[in-house]
């Protein structure tokens, strides 16, 4: 009789620490975040939604063409937001993604591994897996769709060439540096940006033809073409965004506001206005044609990324998870953060989707 007393007591007792475990696992991955969020855009200004992936948030942010959906990837997985309809989230089955690119028909790619390239349509439905795995594939620092073209482009150890309307392989440009950051132009050119501070400009048309843009002694960190196809941003390792005009390799203009690491730079879709996330947790949007700031928005955590809607109405910034040591009788923190049970507290990765507007239109 004993022994089924303590049987009973010991299923009870592990029925209830499991049960504290998942939902706790739940808080921690799903309902902490989503009220981080929320919290965290109430006391941001011009802040008008937030949103999450869990507990680490995306690292990557993109809007679709038409900026009807906004994705966002990273490590807790990859959703899919209808801007349209108060941002309600679709899930997408991944996890563990690495690299984001969108392209001008509404689809978009994201990988997965070193080696895994997954196609989806605008809604977010899974169209093909590209086929990658006999293709010896090492790294994936980076992906671009090419316009008008149906290629997708990666970069890593060297840049290849995948066809968009069955997932094949068509060929590999061969680099001697590792490609840290590509992009592509409306004019059939693909930029890819080397550990050398060197960018190759691959034609479409005849890659025997390529040249080198010399432009900055350290990594190139990101890459971006002017809609116009005819300017290319490139941010170094310094907080430098240096705008190139592709034909003569001359700089134009340099846009920088601190020197620190940029995590993303993107052109509004009219190619009005540049946007740059750094990474200590400023976000600066310039005017392309005059260089002057229009726009500054400072965080206390690190942003990992940001995306411009297509009309520049809107900025969408990814915070970095932070961990913050409570030390002695500090006051207690907010309560979008948790406690680890060790002393430590999590503020969870949090998108802001915050107003640009009002910009005054160019005189």
């Amino acid at each position: 009789m004993a022994m089924k007393r303590f049987k009973g007591t010991f299923l009870i007792l592990s029925g209830i620490i499991l049960g504290g475990l998942v939902l706790f696992a739940f808080y921690r991955n799903y309902l902490g975040p989503k009220i981080a969020s929320m919290v965290l855009c109430k006391k941001k200004e011009a802040c008008i939604h937030g949103l999450t992936l869990g507990e680490n948030g995306p690292h990557t942010l993109a809007y679709s063409e038409d900026g009807t959906y906004l994705i966002g990837i990273g490590y807790s997985g990859a959703r899919l937001w209808d801007v349209e309809n108060n941002y309600r989230e679709k899930r997408l089955s991944l996890s563990g993604a690495g690299n984001l690119a969108v392209s001008d028909t509404g689809q978009f790619a994201i990988t997965q591994g070193k080696d895994q390239i997954y196609l989806f349509d605008a809604t977010g439905e899974q169209q093909l897996e590209f086929l990658t795995k006999d293709q010896n594939l090492k790294s994936m620092t980076a992906i671009a769709f090419v316009p008008g073209n149906n290629l997708l482009a990666t970069a890593g150890d060297g840049l290849r060439l995948w066809n968009t309307q069955n997932g094949s392989p068509i060929t590999q440009l061969p680099h001697k540096q590792v490609v840290s950051s590509i992009a592509t132009s409306s004019s059939g050119l693909i930029a890819a940006g080397q550990q050398d501070g060197k960018i190759i400009l691959w034609p479409l048309d005849d890659f025997r033809n390529y040249s080198t843009l010399p432009a900055f002694q350290d990594p190139i960190r990101e890459l971006a073409f002017h809609p116009d196809g005819k300017r290319l941003a490139v941010a170094g390792p310094k907080g430098q965004i240096a705008l190139f005009d592709v034909s003569t390799k001359q700089r134009i203009h340099t846009f920088q506001h601190q020197q620190a690491a940029v995590s993303e730079i993107s052109f509004s879709k009219d190619g009005r206005y540049l946007a740059a996330a750094y990474r200590p947790g400023l976000a600066v949007l310039w005017e392309v044609e005059t260089g002057g700031v229009l726009l500054t928005l400072d965080h206390p955590r690190k942003l990992d990324s940001l995306a411009l809607s297509p009309d520049g109405s809107q900025v969408a910034i990814a915070l970095e998870k932070e961990a913050v040591v409570n030390q002695g009788k500090s006051r207690r923190g907010p309560k979008l953060n948790y406690s680890t049970g060790d002393g430590t507290r999590i503020k969870p990765g949090v998108t802001l989707i915050k107003k640009v507007d009002p910009i005054a239109p160019p005189k």
